[in-house]
Formats: C-alpha cells, structure tokens, sequence
C-alpha cells in the first residue's frame, strides 16, 4: 500500500495486528473535484500499491471507484456531505460488497490482490491537494 510520503497530502496510515473483520464502515465526505482524492486503502501490513490489498477505492469528480483488476465505477455522491462506506467481507471467498450511502454497488467485488489474508493497515490519503474528509 501507498505510505505516508511527499506524494501524500493530508493523508493518514493506521496499523494493528492482522484480523479479519466481517465488517468495516467508514464516513466519507468528497469534494466535487477532477482529482482523484480521498483515497481508502484496506490490506496486509506492509502491503504496496498492488499487493496486499483487500479495498482499493478513490473518489473522482463526484463518483467512486473500485479497483481491483478491471476497476468499477459506481454511484455519484454528493460533494461535501458526508457518507457512509460498508464493506462486507467475505473472507474465503476473497470478495466482499460495497454499500455507499445505503446503496448497494459492488456485489462479490474481488479483492484488488486475492492473496490477502488479513487486515493490519489502513491508508487514508489524496495525491492531489484536492480536500479529502474521512
């Protein structure tokens, strides 16, 4: 997964011992903005960019996406109100579901790296300086 680097603005990491949650919820309030931002990161401790992770997820321009191979995109949400994330996942199956807001839009979405075990490491951050709320 991303770390905390000069490429990271207003972006925080948080770590623990591994588990695996059936699961996570997290309030979000994006920005109506061209630059990818607030990023939400989910994996193993010490995972990178493309290996370890379970969630990989940004806001753009008003709409979210999902990324794991393909990537998907999925409904718009309202810029500076705050929203609800959840994520139920299923662990031997390696997929979980997305609900934004109260809507399902990612039914056994695969993890972004189907080799991930467990959950030690949290990234929230933005790349661009666009304001991100988590």
């Amino acid at each position: 997964m991303p770390g905390a680097s000069s490429t990271h603005q207003r972006g925080l990491r948080r770590t623990w011992a591994g588990c695996t949650p059936n699961r996570i919820s997290l309030w979000v309030n994006p920005t109506a903005s061209l630059a990818a931002h607030n990023y939400v990161v989910l994996g193993q401790l010490g995972g990178t960019a493309t290996t370890g992770n379970a969630l990989f997820m940004y806001s753009l321009n008003g709409t979210w996406r999902i990324i794991n191979t393909t990537g998907h995109n999925v409904i718009p949400t309202v810029p500076d109100v705050w929203t609800q994330v959840v994520v139920d996942v299923d662990w031997p199956t390696k997929t979980f579901d997305v609900t934004i807001g109260g809507t399902l839009v990612a039914d056994d979405f695969a993890f972004r790296d189907t080799n991930t075990n467990s959950l030690g490491q949290l990234d929230l951050y933005n790349f661009s300086s666009a304001p991100g709320r988590w």
